[in-house]
């Protein structure tokens, strides 16, 4: 196994590794590891333990709150280098095929794959029983180069996720590592369990039993500190625990057939049209995705289009909001069928067709997906510019999420907070879930603290309206004031009781959650 030691050699050598896209830094390790197996990552985990280190786990560094930004003093095990699709696994007898793979395979690989399994560079068990194309990882998440043991420790979700679910409605089984090197596998089981006995069973036979928590995690989407929901499974105890209680060794994933996706991106004369529009596709059947981009966002692709890697057109005159929906058609010409009723919605909510940039074939829709992508993009671009001038900058983001019949007042009360600031900004999100990103872009240390400031305040507007102030990224370094706000001290200390159950030494991921 590689490992490379000294603060001065990692800060000389992997200075990617000390930040994530939100280019929030915390620290300097001691250590890094890169594991290539299971007993690799036993084996960093024991050279952790016995120099008295903790240990932060670090995927490609996509996150925004700091998960997986190492502190000064931990050893880093990095997973770049377990990148393997392993197998596609029939033996549950679903129709659903589980692919098997090592946690640092990115979400663009298994893409890839699933594209072309026959042509895989690598032999892969069970991939002739594949068509190319036949199947899809749903989830989705905005970030194709995001790692997929990244995404199961935050529970990460996308565009489709308003159909498909977060990551957590797509993982078969996780093989994990506790800090003392004992594993675990957790096995979503075919038939749902009508009661877990709130019991984990490790590989030597000791049972760890997984103290209450005192809330609820369902009825918004949330991926706000440890889950809890009355029909959970054991394995869902390690999906969006962000590193905190075990280190991911594999995953077994659910794919899903490939869906005929038909996509538009229709553009609004103001914000509330949007709103509209959005309210009438939640009451419609087959959309997939309900993807939202405000005036700060098209104001903010528009200044930078030069820089833009794709040519895209102008928008239309007046465009003050923008929804990217995505239709699946069940069956030929289903779209067809809906298509005028569709069209007078989009005219009473002040847009049309004619409004509207199609993604009906595949060029098209690869126009949408980019479209999607570069706004994200551009902004952790901006952001890293500005940090070469004043080296505190960070992408200040809320990833905050609302019941559905407060999202238009949240919304409102967070536009009243940042217009009047003058920091740059772009809002967007996953409109179906109502749930909004509002990206604060500071330009010098005194916007920063005014944006520090005004984030504050409007992961107040998310808590008075009974919101989560992290619907998918998790909670991190940087969002970890905020917890207490959202489940009260009680919730918390609940928290810590699970972490203490798996990790009672309290080496895994220090600084996120707590």
């Amino acid at each position: 196994m590689k490992w490379i030691e000294g603060a001065d050699a990692i800060q000389k050598d992997l200075p990617d590794i000390l930040h994530d896209e939100s280019r929030f830094e915390s620290g300097v390790p001691e250590l890094v590891c890169f594991p290539t197996s299971v007993e690799e990552l036993k084996t960093a985990l024991g050279m952790a333990r016995e120099r008295g280190l903790r240990v932060t786990f670090i995927g490609a560094q996509t996150g925004t709150t700091g998960g997986a930004v190492p502190e000064s003093g931990t050893c880093a095990i990095a997973f770049s280098g377990m990148n393997r699709i392993r197998s596609i696994d029939w033996s549950r007898g679903e129709e659903k095929p589980v692919l098997v793979c090592d946690p640092g395979v990115s979400l663009d690989m298994i893409g890839r794959f699933l594209d072309s399994p026959q042509s895989w560079p690598c032999s892969v068990p069970g991939q002739e029983s594949l068509q190319p194309g036949a199947y899809v990882y749903s989830p989705d998440p905005t970030e194709m180069t995001a790692q997929l043991g990244g995404t199961v420790a935050t529970n990460a979700s996308g565009a489709r996720s308003y159909m498909y679910g977060p990551t957590r409605a797509h993982i078969a089984w996780l093989d994990l590592v506790l800090a003392d090197g004992r594993t675990i596998r957790s096995q979503r089981p075919c038939k749902p369990a009508s009661h877990w006995d709130r019991t984990v069973t490790v590989d030597d036979g000791s049972i760890i039993e997984v103290p209450p928590l005192p809330y609820n995690s369902t009825g918004i989407k949330n991926a706000s500190g440890y889950f809890n929901s009355p029909d959970m499974e054991p394995v869902d105890v390690f999906i969006g625990s962000e590193g905190t209680l075990a280190a991911i060794g594999a995953i077994g994933i659910f794919l899903d057939s490939a869906p005929d996706i038909l996509a538009g991106l229709s553009f609004f004369c103001s914000v509330e049209g949007a709103f509209d529009f959005a309210d009438f596709l939640r009451s419609q059947e087959n959309v997939a995705a309900i993807e939202f981009f405000d005036t700060g966002s098209l104001r903010f692709i528009d200044r930078y289009r030069k820089r833009l890697p794709e040519n895209f057109p102008e928008f239309p005159p007046n465009a003050a909001s923008a929804i990217l929906w995505e239709y699946v058609e069940k069956q030929s010409g289903d779209f067809e069928a809906v298509m005028e009723r569709w069209e007078s919605e989009l005219l009473k909510a002040g847009s049309s067709f004619d409004a509207t940039w199609s993604g009906f074939d595949a060029s098209e829709q690869e126009r949408l997906h980019h479209f999607r992508h570069a706004l994200p993009e551009m902004v952790n671009s901006i952001v890293a510019g500005n940090k070469r001038y004043c080296h505190e900058i960070r992408k200040i983001g809320t990833d905050s999420s609302f019941p559905a019949a407060a999202f238009r007042a949240g919304y409102a009360e967070m536009m009243e907070l940042i217009e009047p600031s003058g920091i740059a900004f772009a809002a967007f999100g996953h409109l179906g879930d109502n749930h909004i990103h509002i990206n604060l872009i500071p330009s010098d240390k005194a916007a920063l603290d005014r944006a520090l400031d005004i984030y504050d305040k409007l992961m107040m507007v998310a808590l008075n309206h009974k919101g989560a102030v992290s619907a998918e990224h998790g909670i991190g370094k940087i969002k970890k004031k905020y917890l207490p706000a959202m489940y009260g001290e009680r919730g918390v200390a609940a928290m810590r009781a699970v972490k203490t159950a798996f990790d009672p030494q309290g080496l895994l991921n220090p600084g996120n959650l707590f």
